[in-house]
This record gives structure tokens, C-alpha cells and sequence, in this order.
């Protein structure tokens, strides 16, 4: 006769196995779905979404027949090298005597007559430590073994101590025997190599603004007297407002004495500025509108080859 312990210990096993079973059931289901909706993408011929339905599947709940339909969607997207690799993992688990061995074999030998084998013969041959790395993925190397890749395009990269590193891009087709001769360059040689001299560099040249020496000078002219116009106008202005706030009619504080002071200081500063400001403008102006008449003056002088009257010329601008 069992304890009221053990049957207390029993009842709450039970309490918990219920909840196990029914999320694995729950699994199953979702699994099955997954898988029938694989199936009608593959009868429609959508074998990536297939593929993605079959993968959900497996995760779910692993069996045999999804790793076979799996192998199938991927021999057909040309993903040839996964799809061994998924019926291989179908005949480590499947039965000796499992009636769908026989279709499994078959899509094997398929799969293996498309494969494309890849030759590589590397020079300087014998290197001790060589790597061959596909598509970002090392892979195992042997110079003149055959090489299984996928067919498409796919990038080669080479690499061995105290040798520069080789990348290359090949392109296969289904069946393809294809072989590749590599020729390692030493790196001490590569380091050794003369470098290319670079050009000496040649300082743009300035633009010529054909402008008269003097323009710059009568423009800065002009424009400090506009500057100072503008200042001191604001300061008049200034001046004033403080006269108008600190006197009256007859008299003013000391600060509005002051302002006045100062606002006629600037008054007379005002004054100075408007003749200069004119006279830089106008200066640059007449440079500008008539620097054909002051540019640089050419001459030249030459004598006539005239055996009958032999004559000297004068060429030029006056």
C-alpha cells in the first residue's frame, strides 16, 4: 500500500506531464501545418517557399520525410551541396531496411553527377601551410585534389605563409570539371619591389583677372569710406536721440552735453568719409572701364630685309 507522501508526489507528476504533453502536441500540429503547406508550395513549383516551410517543420518536430522533402526544394533552388548534406543525414538515421532509402539514393547520385568539382594546382608546390577559403568559408585543401562547390559564381581566395594573398572569381555550371593553376607571389619579393616615383605636384596657376595693379587699392578706399559713412551715420543718430532725451529748449544736463560733443565729432568724421568713399569708387570704376589704356605698353623694333632700300620700323603703342 502506497504512502499518502508517494501518491501526493505522483498526482503533482501527473499535474506537470499534462502541460509537457500538450505543448508537444501543440508542436506536432503546428509541424504538420507547416509541412502540408510545403507540400502545396511544392506542387506549385515555389520551392524557396517551400524550403522555408520544410525548415519551420524540422524545428518543430524533426523526421525523416521533411529531411527529404528539404533535400528535394534545395537540389532544385541549386543549393547541391546542402541537399547531400541533408540526405546524408537522412541515411545516418533512417532504417536499414527503410522503403524510402531506395528514392534517397537515387536523388544522391542525381545530386552528385551535378555537383561541379573544382581542380586547384597551386605553385611553388609543396608549401607547407596553404589556405583555400570560398565564398568568406575555409575550406579543407589539397593542391590537385577535386574540390564539390554549387554551381554559380563564386570568389576563391588563396593564402600561405610568407606569400601574398590571391583572390580570384570563378563560375561554374552543373557537371563542370573545371581547374584552376595558382601562382603564389612571394612577399619579400613583393616588398622588395620598386615603388613608382610619384609626379611632383605642379601649383594650379592663378588666374589672371587682367585688372589694373591699382583697382584693389582705390577699391579698399572706396570701401573703408563707405564703412565709415555707414558707422558714423549710425552714431550720429545715436547722438542725437540722447540730445533730444536729456535737454530742452535752453539747456541741456551734462550728459546730453556730452552726446552733443560727440555728435558733432562724428559729424565732421561724416563728412571726411563721403569724399573718400567717392573718390575710391570713382577711381576703381575709370580703372576698370578704361584699363585698355593703361595696360602695360609693348614695343618692338625690327629691320626690313630689303636688298633694294633697307629700312628700320618701329612697332608699338604710344
Amino acid at each position: 500500500m502506497r504512502s499518502p507522501f508517494a501518491l501526493a508526489l505522483i498526482g503533482v507528476a501527473c499535474l506537470l506531464a499534462a502541460p509537457v504533453h500538450a505543448q508537444a502536441g501543440e508542436r506536432s500540429q503546428r509541424a504538420s501545418e507547416r509541412f502540408a503547406e510545403g507540400r502545396e508550395a511544392m506542387k506549385r513549383g515555389d520551392y524557396p517557399l517551400a524550403s522555408m516551410k520544410f525548415e519551420q517543420s524540422q524545428r518543430l518536430d524533426p523526421s525523416l520525410g521533411t529531411l527529404l522533402n528539404l533535400a528535394v526544394c534545395e537540389q532544385h533552388l541549386g543549393h547541391l551541396l546542402k541537399a547531400r548534406a541533408l540526405l546524408e543525414q537522412f541515411f545516418d538515421n533512417a532504417a536499414p531496411h527503410d522503403d524510402r532509402r531506395a528514392s534517397a539514393e537515387e536523388l544522391a547520385n542525381d545530386i552528385t553527377a551535378k555537383l561541379p568539382q573544382l581542380v586547384v594546382n597551386v605553385e611553388p608546390s609543396g608549401l607547407p601551410s596553404t589556405w583555400l577559403s570560398v565564398d568568406g568559408r575555409d575550406q579543407r585543401f589539397l593542391s590537385g585534389a577535386s574540390l564539390a562547390l554549387d554551381p554559380g559564381t563564386h570568389q576563391i581566395e588563396f593564402s600561405a605563409v610568407g606569400f601574398r594573398r590571391r583572390r580570384i572569381t570563378v563560375t561554374l555550371a552543373e557537371a563542370e570539371h573545371h581547374e584552376l593553376h595558382i601562382v603564389l607571389e612571394s612577399q619579400l619579393k613583393a616588398d622588395s619591389s620598386p615603388q613608382p616615383t610619384p609626379a611632383p605636384r605642379t601649383p594650379p596657376a592663378r588666374p589672371n583677372s587682367g585688372l589694373p595693379p591699382g583697382f584693389y587699392g582705390a577699391l579698399s578706399v572706396g570701401l573703408a569710406g563707405a564703412l565709415t559713412v555707414a558707422g558714423s551715420g549710425v552714431m550720429i543718430a545715436h547722438e542725437r536721440s540722447t540730445v533730444r532725451e536729456h535737454c530742452t529748449d535752453k539747456s541741456c544736463d551734462p550728459v546730453g552735453l556730452a552726446a552733443g560733443d560727440r555728435g558733432s565729432t562724428w559729424v565732421v568724421v561724416n563728412t571726411v568719409a563721403w569724399p573718400v568713399a567717392l573718390a575710391g569708387a570713382s577711381l576703381a570704376a575709370y580703372l576698370v572701364l578704361f584699363r585698355d589704356k593703361h595696360a602695360k605698353p609693348q614695343y618692338g623694333v625690327g629691320l626690313a630685309a630689303n636688298p633694294a632700300q633697307p629700312a628700320l620700323f618701329f612697332e608699338g603703342r604710344l
